[in-house]
């Protein structure tokens, strides 16, 4: 629990340079309300996403931003609830902004994983303007250590972990919109990841985001995109259906106004990812 009589379900925000935390009250299930919006930092220049995890081991729930103008993948520890002299609470409470990385040049996206099954929540992200992939190794305490995983990941935009060869070790797959591709990165075992990028699709234009999840409940993690195409100065959102035995095949199936939600299925893929 992050805050006494209240249910621990965050709702994680980020506008301009901010990143707030919104908490769900007993109260009120499911509705969130402005007067329980905690305010954790204003100076994370150009806020991209947020993402909560225990990143110094205490049961608490830390968050870790990544933001575009001042290239910053930044933590911030949750420092726990704060309360009145009535015995109110005040909120949950986070310290100022601590580096992981502030040369992340036009970081996009972040989020965390296990990557060397060491027990610890690493980070993992990407950046636009030097189309860098990396994890951020985490001693357990919140000190992380950068590994870079690939230059090539061209405008990074989106980033999502899961084992996709069901070997042990958790895998990462990208979506970059600078070469319209989607893509799989193989942990060979302990963080170290193949150098050859497997590519899922060199046609998705304008991709933006990729996350990772058993759509079909066949025991083999997919994976769900989207790509934004502008077209004669409109945009389009366009959905993709791909099925995978070992090569990704063509198009199956287009449709509009999908921003977040493009199919690839993915049964098998093997040790060659």
């Amino acid at each position: 629990m992050v805050a006494r009589n209240k249910t621990l379900n965050m709702l994680l925000g980020h506008a301009f340079f901010l990143v707030a935390v919104t908490v769900n009250t007993v109260a009120a299930a499911d509705t969130f309300s402005m007067d329980h919006r905690v305010v954790v930092t204003n100076q994370a220049m150009g806020a991209r996403c947020a993402v909560a995890a225990d990143f110094d081991g205490d049961g608490l729930q830390d968050l870790v931003s990544a933001s575009s103008n001042d290239n910053a993948v930044s933590w911030f520890r949750n420092e726990g609830v704060t309360y009145d002299e009535d015995g109110m609470s005040t909120g949950v409470q986070f310290s100022i902004k601590k580096e992981i990385s502030w040369s992340s040049l036009g970081s996009r996206i972040v989020t965390v994983a296990d990557i060397d099954g060491d027990g610890h929540v690493d980070v993992i992200g990407a950046s636009y303007y030097d189309s860098s992939l990396r994890w951020y190794e985490n001693d357990g305490t919140g000190v992380f250590t950068p590994h870079l995983i690939s230059s090539g990941v061209n405008e990074g935009q989106g980033v999502t972990v899961a084992d996709f060869n069901n070997d042990g070790a958790p895998d990462i797959a990208t979506a970059s919109s600078g070469d319209n591709t989607i893509a799989v990165f193989k942990n060979l075992g302990n963080g170290t990841f193949c150098e050859v990028k497997q590519i899922v699709d060199d046609e998705a234009m304008g991709a933006r985001t990729v996350v990772a999840s058993d759509l079909n409940g066949d025991g083999w993690i997919d994976l769900a995109s989207a790509s934004k195409v502008c077209f004669k100065k409109l945009n389009i959102f366009v959905f993709w259906v791909f099925e995978n035995e070992l090569i990704f095949l063509d198009h199956l199936a287009e449709l509009c106004d999908a921003l977040y939600l493009v199919n690839y299925r993915l049964h098998k893929l093997g040790d060659d990812v």
